[in-house]
């Protein structure tokens, strides 16, 4: 098995700056029907294909990031983010404005009562980016993550790029941009969006449907095969970036070495540690490595 630090992956697509407003609610407004969050903090850290990044990082991965900010203060928020997780970035500053999420989050239980979004969705020009990524193929990836958020960032000019690297890809797609995504190695949709993809869906050579609390479900398209995997049953405090840590965990487990299947059981488990925490869902590298063991130990036996 290849050790972790020993691998390099790209990730690809719309970068956004999540923020997290915590707080308590004692009582319901006077002035309308809704709870008054009494706000104690508040901190922000990397999200959409930012937060991918971070899982790998969490693994002891070496990660590169190409993306695109606006050039604003949450944008150069993100470099400085970038930086202190030591994340090589191929970041531009094209977009009209970096995209923000905040999360309102009160109770006990840290449930998100509210989201607040800013962003534009105007489409990048890849002829813009074409003259500074030419030292991308200098780079020795084990894999290319495309976190597609339908933002503007991937566009079928950059997939059509990245698939000359000849480098295996995976891809988080949303079902609007399925169409980008033919013939690469893997596509991981949740069960909602594989669903929403209907006919359009073109096949990449994996397909792993996430399921949330039913588990996942991976396609081979070479084998013909369909396998089930089942989930264990959790506490779900928080589901917010779940499929970053799948898209994440799945990647490194093949960058290791692991089979795209047992690849996805380890996925799975990973998934459903994530979600029992609050905030943005990650997998530090400790709970990693038991599961790969645990993984590795049942490989034993079987033989």
């Amino acid at each position: 098995m290849k050790e972790l630090e020993n691998t390099h992956i790209l990730v690809v697509g719309d970068i956004m700056l999540d923020r997290y407003v915590i707080g308590a609610v004692h009582r319901i407004s006077a002035e309308a029907p809704v709870p008054i969050v009494n706000v104690t903090k508040t901190y922000e850290v990397l999200g959409g294909c930012g937060n991918v990044a971070i899982n790998l990082r969490y693994l002891g991965i070496h990660v590169s990031i190409l993306a695109s900010v606006g050039n604003d203060t949450a944008g150069q928020k993100i470099f400085d983010k970038l930086g202190s997780h030591n994340i090589q970035s191929y970041v531009f500053r094209a977009s009209e404005q970096t995209t923000i999420k905040e999360r309102i989050v009160a109770g006990e239980r840290q449930t998100q009562m509210l989201r607040i979004d800013r962003e534009s969705t105007t489409p990048i020009l890849f002829e813009e980016l074409l003259p500074s990524l030419s030292e991308l193929k200098e780079e020795k990836f084990d894999y290319i993550i495309i976190s597609d958020y339908a933002k503007g960032f991937v566009t079928k000019e950059l997939v059509d790029y990245l698939k000359t690297f000849n480098i295996p890809i995976i891809a988080d797609p949303k079902p609007k941009n399925i169409f980008l995504y033919s013939n690469i190695f893997m596509i991981t949709p949740n069960k909602k969006e594989f669903e929403e993809m209907g006919e359009k869906i073109h096949y990449a050579t994996y397909t792993l449907i996430t399921m949330g609390r039913n588990g996942m479900k991976l396609f081979d398209l070479i084998e013909r095969e369909l396998k089930i995997i089942p989930s264990t049953p959790v506490n779900v405090y928080n589901t917010a970036g779940a499929g970053d840590v799948v898209v994440a965990t799945i990647s490194a487990a093949m960058a290791m070495g692991f089979k795209p299947y047992e690849a996805a059981v380890i996925s799975n488990a990973c998934a459903a540690e994530a979600v029992t925490h609050t905030g943005t869902c990650v997998v530090d590298k400790n709970y990693f490595d038991k599961t790969v063991e645990a993984m590795g130990l049942e490989q034993t036996i079987k033989k």
